[in-house]
């Protein structure tokens, strides 16, 4: 029985894993018994500059789906609903959130304001921002839009006369569960 030590990487914890591999050869029957493990920080960060890059794609509201990640869009701020109080589950601290209806030329969506947020978009009420690096959640089987920890809102240059009331995509159904997140998609066996 030949012994080699390999260079495997665990994508769990981004480790690189020293390990013996044991057997003859036959990569079938070939086991491999963790001998020592150091941390990679190479990989780490080209994992970091590929999940929260700067690369932002331009879309519009009515091409929005479920699944779209790391995009801008720009629209205008139509109506800020009313505020409501709720508790964090994690940590039992009040907080604020209300719907902010937002709009383009294709089409209107619902935004998901919290804390001071709300306070700067009932100051934008009219006016034309770009959202840059903005999330897509699924609320009730509803899609929202929202800023999250890495999304901004910047004044736009470029000004939204028409918006188009009549398309709203946050009132399409969408089945939540089939979209897993960054992990992956749906599992059949």
């Amino acid at each position: 029985m030949k012994r080699r030590l390999v260079r495997r990487v665990d994508p769990f914890s981004y480790n690189l894993r020293r390990t013996q591999r044991l057997g003859d050869g036959d990569e079938k029957n070939d086991r491999y018994i963790t001998v020592a493990c150091a941390s990679d920080s190479r990989l780490k960060r080209r994992h970091e500059r590929r999940m929260y890059s700067s690369e932002t794609r331009e879309v519009k509201i009515a091409d929005i789906t479920p699944s779209t990640r790391r995009f801008s869009v720009t629209f205008k701020v139509l109506n800020v609903d009313n505020e409501k109080q709720i508790t964090s589950r994690r940590d039992g601290s009040e907080h604020r959130v209300a719907d902010v209806l937002v709009g383009d030329e294709t089409g209107v969506a619902i935004l998901t304001a919290w804390d001071n947020e709300i306070d700067r978009f009932r100051e934008m009420i009219g006016q034309t921002v770009m959202l840059q690096n903005g999330y897509v959640s699924l609320y009730q089987g509803k899609l929202r839009l929202g800023l999250g920890r890495f999304g901004s809102i910047k004044p736009s240059d470029e000004k939204i006369e028409n918006v188009n009331s009549e398309n709203n995509v946050s009132e399409r159904e969408f089945e939540e569960g089939g979209f897993r997140g960054r992990r992956g998609g749906r599992r059949h066996f």
